[in-house]
């Protein structure tokens, strides 16, 4: 698998860092400026200029707003969103998506989707593969844990960057096993909708995308990192 960008995606990737170096403002980079960079009048101001810059809804169609781009410049974006030390966006819906579906599922409420057809949240969500075997605990439990691990080695790995020394020789590999077993994970909860219950949950795939991209990224990072990135090498 050759995961070098293409002429299209490297011009994006040009054009996106550019984009960020003219409007990601230094103080709300990487911890600097401390909670204050997550208020919401910058969270607000932020997402505005993601969607102005055309970098909100990259994959989806262009007939419902996005920019209808392939999934691979998600990962770009990714990347270099993570590069720049700009504001948690994807890592944070994910764990958010997890959070809304949790609450909804112990509070016993129908979340906000399509119903009735193959497209069915609620009928996923309520079926006997919403919860890890053998217990009560839904599957979005599990998803939480996996957000924040990966965003927490994603964090180290910023912070090398930051701090301008090497990332220990465990954290690529890491994050690349870690995004394998999310993967496994999302193939698993695809068979069970698509075979089993043959139906579709909309935020459930929001859910498998978002861990996908997030291989694509360790794949990239892993690829492209080098012996010199690591700490102990010559």
């Amino acid at each position: 698998m050759d995961l070098r960008d293409t002429p299209d995606e490297a011009a994006f990737r040009a054009e996106l860092r550019a984009w960020l170096e003219a409007n990601l403002p230094e103080d709300k980079r990487g911890s600097r400026g401390g909670s204050q960079r997550f208020d919401d009048a910058f969270g607000r101001e932020w997402s505005r200029k993601l969607f102005e810059g055309g970098y909100a809804g990259l994959t989806w169609p262009k007939e419902y707003g996005g920019a209808g781009a392939p999934y691979s410049y998600q990962a770009i974006f990714l990347e270099e969103m993570a590069h720049a030390q700009a504001p948690p966006h994807v890592g944070v819906i994910g764990l958010g998506i997890s959070v809304y579906l949790t609450t909804l599922h112990y509070a016993g409420v129908a979340p906000l989707c399509s119903s009735g057809g193959f497209v069915n949240c609620e009928g996923v969500l309520k079926s006997q593969y919403s919860v890890v075997p053998g217990t009560t605990i839904p599957v979005t439990v599990p998803g939480m844990v996996w957000f924040i691990v990966s965003a927490a080695l994603a964090l180290v790995s910023i912070r090398c960057a930051r701090q301008g020394s090497a990332e220990p020789r465990w954290l690529r590999p890491g994050h690349l096993i870690w995004a394998l077993l999310g993967l496994a994970s999302v193939l698993y909860f695809v068979y069970d909708e698509l075979v089993q219950l043959h139906e579709l949950c909309e935020w459930c795939t929001s859910v498998h995308v978002l861990v996908f991209l997030s291989l694509l990224v360790t794949l990239g990072r892993l690829q492209s990192g080098g012996t010199a990135a690591y700490e102990g090498t010559g």
